[in-house]
């Protein structure tokens, strides 16, 4: 049986790949071949083609190619994995698959926040107005969860499970196994526009996950951690979670499924979006997306403005929202607003240990000599491209500013974001493995510096990356 290869690691540097924390150095040719591994992004990457060594050494179009592949498999920056059976249930337990891009939805249901033609059985992938690529909708729900379990056999066993109550029964899904011989067959259509990246499994897992769909009014009641007064009150909001529009429509769910999520049943329509933190589901309604989407700072102002409650409340005014201090209150009971200050971080430790700074997008090379990297859209020929359409953005019903939509969660018009050196070494350095403090102490110990003088510079460049989608905040 041909086997598929697949690129390991994450790209920081000019031909430098983060693999479990660990920078490898590449050659020219070395490089060039990890780069084709991810897929040519030309739409053949939906499982048509095995993504084979021989078609990958067509691509990387480099007469060392054949030796700079097997180096690169030595070293673990590419495996080649059986899709089935054994080898392929091996792999799956000891990597892990995390996510570079936001979930759209699907185009063809009830999907906002994305300018999609209707298109059956897909499921967009992108930044917020802006979708990147399109892939078969069980990838997008094994892709999307992956990051609530420790490794990816395990987040491919909780959707085939999940897939047996909520959907009706589909011989080529119905076992852990089959799932994932196909997720791995197409899994080069998420590689290939730069919606994931591979690496190797946590060395300690995280806290055991909530099961898939679990009840939305428990959300995450932890109580808000206040910091003592100072004179001073510059309190921030950090928004939490993965943006991850619901793929399948309510209407087509069981009834015990549909209780499941909480979702009374006349308010079906009102769940505009959904924000996965942790192991838990959160669908949004309007005011409470839009309030959420304003805590991740204005593009455009975000160094200048902090983002502080007072201006999340009257971003969101100036989208339409009433009532916006009430659910900024609704949404930090739910934890997925948490206010910490950045004068005050040795007193949010805990926070910090509760909290994971996962990266997205990618590494663009530096425009000027010696000058920092970009993070942005890695160019390429999607399976899917799109205009942005404000207008496409939420139900017609709801009359709101397209300012804070156009301005928050997506890139310039050239795909680039132009981090601060400090910004670019936050998310070049992040593990999404490592809570925000593991990764302070980390810091630590190559600078010498104290975790404590990382926490509180580290608070202040969060949101510079929140505003560009390179980041997101999880539990």
């Amino acid at each position: 049986m041909e086997r598929t290869v697949l690129p390991i690691g994450r790209e920081v540097g000019p031909a430098v790949v983060t693999r479990d924390r660990m920078q490898h150095t590449l050659t020219p040719p070395e490089h060039a071949v990890w780069r084709a591994a991810h897929g040519s992004g030309t739409g053949e990457e939906d499982g048509r083609w095995r993504w084979t060594r021989g078609r990958l050494l067509d691509l990387a179009a480099d007469p060392d190619a054949g030796a700079a592949l097997e180096r690169l498999l030595g070293r673990g920056l590419l495996a080649e994995v059986e899709v089935e059976g054994a080898g392929a249930r091996d792999f799956a337990a000891s990597h892990q698959i995390h996510p570079s891009l936001y979930g759209l939805g699907n185009p063809a249901g009830t999907g906002v926040l994305t300018y999609l033609p209707p298109q059956a059985n897909v499921a967009a992938v992108g930044l917020v107005g802006r979708a990147s690529g399109s892939v078969a909708p069980f990838v997008h729900e094994v892709w999307s969860w992956a990051p609530a379990f420790s490794t990816l056999w395990a987040a491919v066993e909780e959707s085939a499970a999940l897939r047996t109550r909520a959907f009706t029964p589909d011989a080529r899904l119905d076992t852990s196994e089959k799932v994932l011989a196909r997720f791995l067959e197409r899994v080069h259509s998420l590689l290939a526009v730069g919606g994931a990246y591979i690496d190797t499994a946590a060395s300690a897992p995280p806290p055991a996950p909530r099961a898939m769909g679990s009840v939305i009014s428990e959300r995450f009641a932890s109580p808000v951690r206040r910091s003592p007064r100072a004179a001073r009150d510059d309190t921030i909001l950090l928004p939490i979670g993965h943006f991850n529009r619901r793929l399948i429509p309510l209407d087509e769910m069981t009834g015990a499924v549909i209780r499941s999520y909480g979702i009374p049943t006349d308010r079906r329509s009102w769940v505009t979006g959904a924000v996965r933190v942790g192991g838990t589901w959160c669908p949004l309604g309007v005011d409470e997306l839009l309030v959420w989407l304003a805590a991740h700072g204005s593009r455009d102002a975000v160094r200048r403005i902090p983002v502080t409650p007072r201006v999340v409340a009257r971003t969101a005014r100036q989208a339409g929202v009433r009532k916006a201090e009430s659910v900024i209150e609704e949404l930090k009971r739910g934890g997925l607003l948490v206010p910490v200050r950045p004068s005050a971080m040795d007193h949010e430790v805990g926070t910090a240990r509760s909290l994971f700074v996962r990266p997205l997008l990618d590494r663009l090379p530096s425009t000027a000599a010696g000058g920092v990297d970009g993070i942005g859209l890695r160019p390429h020929s999607p399976t899917m491209t799109m205009g942005f359409d404000p207008s496409q953005v939420l139900p017609p019903t709801v009359r709101v500013s397209t300012d804070l939509l156009t301005a928050t969660m997506r890139p310039p018009d050239d795909l680039r974001f132009q981090p601060t050196r400090a910004e670019f070494d936050l998310w070049a350095t992040a593990h999404p493995s490592d809570s925000w403090w593991a990764w302070c102490e980390r810091r630590s110990q190559v600078t010498g510096r104290s975790p404590e003088d990382f926490l509180a510079e580290s608070a202040t460049q969060l949101h510079p990356l929140l505003a560009h989608g390179a980041v997101y905040l999880d539990r």
